[in-house]
């Protein structure tokens, strides 16, 4: 080590680039997860539409609303926000999943960028 603090490269981007790496993270979680979930649910539910909503609101992103009155964000083919708008609950993944040691290897690689991602967009007031 050549004495220099390491300081992620994330760090180093303004926020329109940021962004992009949310979006970009949170897709790639997404398609990693989707494979366990998509035939469950038993995770989703109403108080975490309702947490996304006040996030969204106090990031003043526009979003759709689904067609399930009791699932805001719910809509006939599942969640109408796009993965970067719910970060919470693209990261969320059941523990029986993570007995699969390469998606939890996958897993765990992936939302440890996010999570360091996640911290540097919070300092600079993004979230």
């Amino acid at each position: 080590m050549n004495g220099l603090p390491t300081v992620p490269v994330e760090a180093l981007m303004d926020q329109e680039q940021l962004l992009a790496e949310h979006k970009q993270l949170c897709q790639i979680m997404y398609e990693l997860t989707r494979k366990k979930c998509e035939n469950c649910g038993d995770c989703c539910f109403p108080e975490a539409c309702e947490q996304t909503r006040i996030e969204l609101d106090r990031r003043k992103v526009i979003y759709p609303i689904g067609e399930d009155s009791t699932f805001l964000f719910r809509g006939n083919s599942g969640c109408v926000l796009e993965p970067w708008m719910r970060p919470t609950c693209v990261i969320h993944i059941c523990d029986s999943f993570l007995k699969d040691l390469e998606f939890r290897k996958q897993y765990l690689k992936l939302r440890k960028k996010i999570d360091t991602l996640h911290s540097i967009m919070d300092e600079k007031g993004m979230f």
